[in-house]
């Protein structure tokens, strides 16, 4: 059964199907995304004070931090479908998400 809240979330690290995450706090699911040529660690800030509120999840985008590389000529499918199968393997049904 999938939820897109939580009513007790320890915070976590983890890698699934070459992408690295993490994700904090309870509530709603709220996604952060990074922008290009940086990683999950930028929303450090944020996540801190969004975790009270949100179960937050940020991950490193296809060949950006942890996370593998994507395609020789990767399209936006690809990044799309990354996202997808880690909101899947949360469990998450719904988020909102933030990005730059």
């Amino acid at each position: 059964m999938k939820h897109d809240t939580v009513t007790s979330h320890a915070p976590m690290n983890g890698v699934f199907d070459g992408t690295a995450y993490s994700v904090a706090g309870e509530g709603p699911a709220l996604v952060l995304i990074h922008g290009v040529g940086m990683n999950r660690s930028v929303w450090a800030p944020q996540v801190d004070a969004l975790r009270l509120c949100f179960r937050v999840v940020s991950y490193d985008m296809l060949g950006h931090g942890d996370s593998r590389l994507p395609a020789a000529s990767p399209a936006l499918d690809e990044y799309a479908g990354q996202l997808a199968a880690l909101l899947d393997h949360l469990q998450i049904d719904a988020a909102h998400v933030v990005g730059h």
